[in-house]
């Protein structure tokens, strides 16, 4: 009878400590998840080709974004207006989805700019020229004017014509377009 109660108490203890190695496995996933887990924060310097500084919300990150993926609301349609680090500008808020490699120092596979950054407006062309053009959209009865200087222009190799119907991609607070996808009338 002893035996057994010796027997029943060694496995007990085994139980335990199986149970407390297998926390410590599950302590570590948790942090190796935590670790891919995206940031969010705002540019806060001048990006280089291919880094810039965010500051989130426990300090300043260091984001590695040389092979990096460049995303803006609007969807796939709008990919390839911005298009890597040096894009970006202070002030940008960004979502970076990848892997913190320290505590100061994350890189990034994706960089999303956020709505609060980048604008779309869409409607009518008008009055289109080399350096500008007036967008009207009738829904909302605005019409904007925006400058096309530096611009990319999206379907590659087309120019808006006036009467087109365009979407513009702009910064919050500016009318310089960084882009315009162009749908033909």
């Amino acid at each position: 009878m002893r035996l057994v109660r010796v027997a029943l108490a060694l496995m007990a203890v085994l139980a335990l400590l199986l149970g407390l190695i297998g926390t410590a496995e599950a302590k570590e996933e948790k942090a190796q998840a935590h670790k891919a887990r995206p940031i969010h924060g705002t540019v806060v310097s001048t990006p280089t080709s291919s880094s810039f500084q965010l500051q989130t919300r426990k300090g300043v990150v260091t984001v590695s974004a040389a092979d990096s993926r460049f995303s803006i609301p609007g969807g796939k349609k709008l990919s390839g207006i911005i298009t890597r680090a040096q894009d970006l500008r202070a002030g940008d808020e960004v979502i970076v989805r990848g892997k913190r490699t320290d505590s100061t120092t994350f890189t990034a596979k994706e960089v999303h700019l956020t709505g609060k950054t980048i604008k779309l407006f869409g409607g009518q062309a008008s009055n289109v020229s080399s350096s500008s053009l007036t967008v009207t959209n009738d829904d909302l009865d605005v019409s904007k004017t925006f400058s096309l200087s530096g611009a990319v222009i999206l379907p590659s190799g087309s120019s808006p014509a006036n009467g087109d119907q365009v979407r513009v991609v702009f910064r919050k607070g500016t009318t310089n377009a960084l882009g315009v996808l162009v749908k033909k009338s």
